[in-house]
């Protein structure tokens, strides 16, 4: 879900979520700061695109949606059902 929602970020903000001049730094990032919100980045992203996709990408597993969780959202989100 994680990978996933990184995947997300960057298709709809065209940017990544981490950015540093090594490996370590982006590493570093990713263990301890949130990435700025993708509605920053394009405010015309749907408030529920930008609130699923900070979902996948929370540092704690515990607060991202599981499979399921993650294909109603989506099917919510398009209106597919």
């Amino acid at each position: 879900i994680y990978s996933l929602g990184m995947v997300f970020y960057y298709m709809v903000t065209g940017s990544l979520p981490y950015e540093g001049d090594s490996t370590l730094e982006i590493m570093s990032r990713i263990l301890k700061e949130d990435p700025e919100p993708p509605m920053k980045i394009d405010s015309s992203l749907p408030e529920s695109v930008n609130d699923l996709i900070c979902q996948m990408i929370y540092r704690d597993h515990n607060q991202r949606p599981d499979a399921k969780d993650l294909f109603d959202k989506l099917c919510t989100i398009t209106g597919i059902k």
